[in-house]
């Protein structure tokens, strides 16, 4: 399976604040649904909104996890949801050190993390959430777990936590390659009032960024709405 490389990154953000600029870009194949794992997406029917929001954007964004490296981005974005499921957040240290140690299940024999080797795989996500004690499945357009939008919003009202695999030049607004999904962010909420997206994303300077629900879902549709979700309390 071909993996990704985050778009632009904030290197030092803390420190220096420059932004550097990755290389190659890869597509995953969001085929993995993890049925192994015995857990399935529940039919999201019947969750609601707070007053137009679906979700908790402020209160997920204390648990923001920048990332330092090229391909990180998938590492950080499962660490800031560990963080908001637990109030423990990994250190990027912590969760790479665990994902450099742990057995990939979509590709047998190697681990799921190598530094500089193009980043995690969207279908080993939650195999990285297994760890921590988190059950997490991932799916696309191409399963038979609901994606798409509508999903997206009931997961979120149910309290359910979602990352999402998308282009990060659409997301950034940027001149880079817009055709193949290559960054991954934790979607915090969608208001529906002001039409945005918020998203805790590795690459930006601050949390709780807003992104207009045209943009999210060009963006998004780039890996025809490849998503983790972790499982119903």
């Amino acid at each position: 399976m071909t993996q990704l490389i985050c778009g632009f990154v904030n290197y030092h953000r803390r420190m220096v604040g420059s932004l550097v600029r990755s290389g190659a870009v890869a597509f995953v194949a969001a085929l993995t649904i993890a049925l192994g794992h015995g857990i399935a997406l529940a039919d999201p029917s019947g969750s609601g909104s707070q007053n137009g929001v679906y979700g908790d954007p402020a209160a997920a964004a204390p648990f923001w996890a920048a990332q330092s490296l090229e391909d990180n981005c998938g590492a950080m974005s499962v660490a800031d949801i560990v963080g908001q499921l637990t109030g423990d957040r990994p250190t990027e240290a912590q969760i790479l050190m665990v994902a450099e140690q742990t057995p990939s299940e979509v590709n047998p024999g190697t681990k799921i993390y190598k530094p500089n080797d193009g980043g995690i795989s969207v279908g080993d996500l939650p195999t990285l959430f297994k760890h921590y004690g988190i059950k997490a499945v991932n799916s696309d357009t191409s399963g038979p777990d609901a994606t798409g939008l509508n999903a997206l919003e009931q997961y979120l009202g149910a309290g359910r936590k979602v990352i999402a695999f998308v282009n990060y030049a659409i997301v950034e607004d940027s001149s880079d390659q817009r055709t193949a999904a290559d960054h991954f962010v934790v979607v915090t909420g969608v208001d529906t009032n002001k039409n945005v997206v918020h998203l805790n994303d590795p690459a930006a300077d601050e949390a709780n960024t807003a992104i207009s629900v045209p943009s999210f879902m060009k963006a998004w549709d780039t890996s025809n709405d490849s998503i983790v979700v972790t499982a119903a309390a």
